[in-house]
């Protein structure tokens, strides 16, 4: 639904989208470690925006709403609300060239994290391409300053047993821009019947130790 008009500066429902984003803004200064010190977040906001699923997508918003909503959420965030402890991550969905990822880019003073959620890479044929993307915006996070992510990836249930190092692995090791991505995220676990991560005794869970193992990667402790 095209809303994006409606929670711009002067739009009928402006003040109740800056009341959302306040919320947001409470929440995130919440979060503290024993210690008394602030967690940091990457905050993702209108994500894989060149898909049309979305209100702030290709076929309900225009790119100098899209441009403008961005940043005024995120001086929002920072100035009016004084949230420092967040990293704005911009991800659109299964691109594969430079010109493809800067469309609606919201300027480098706005964006911190140049991520890239990417899900056409059930296929073999795919990996290339997938590689290849990972490379460019790296290449692209380089020249900015910035450092890139994967921040969406994976299959349906994991139908390819081999998905964890002949797909997602060896588009990491595509050359050495894609080995800079700065982590990984697969999509949820919900049950048995729709996850993107393998629980024990999926087929595809000895090929995720294996993944595990290899050297690129690095996994954070259970503890």
């Amino acid at each position: 639904t095209p809303v994006a008009k409606k929670i711009l500066p002067k739009g009928s429902h402006h003040e109740s989208f800056l009341g959302t984003l306040d919320k947001i803004a409470v929440f995130l200064k919440e979060l503290k470690r024993k210690d008394g010190t602030t967690i940091p977040v990457v905050l993702r906001p209108f994500h894989e925006h060149n898909q049309s699923w979305s209100w702030w997508g290709m076929e309900a918003c225009s790119e100098k709403e899209f441009i403008f909503l961005w940043r005024m959420s995120v001086d929002h965030l920072r100035k009016t609300r004084g949230l420092d402890s967040i990293l704005i991550a911009y991800s659109p969905q299964d691109i594969s060239t430079k010109e493809e990822y800067l469309k609606r880019y919201p300027g480098d003073l706005h964006v911190d994290i140049l991520g890239l959620d990417f899900y056409d890479a059930w296929h073999w044929k795919k990996v290339t391409k997938f590689g290849e993307a990972l490379s460019m915006i790296n290449q692209l996070a380089a020249e900015k300053g910035k450092v890139a992510a994967l921040t969406e990836t994976g299959v349906d249930k994991v139908p390819n047993a081999d998905w964890w190092t002949k797909y997602l692995l060896k588009a990491l090791k595509h050359d050495k821009w894609s080995r800079k991505t700065a982590w990984t995220l697969v999509w949820r676990n919900k049950s048995k019947g729709h996850h993107f991560g393998p629980y024990p005794g999926h087929p595809s869970a000895p090929d995720f130790i294996e993944f595990r193992k290899d050297p690129l990667t690095v996994f954070g402790s259970k503890d």
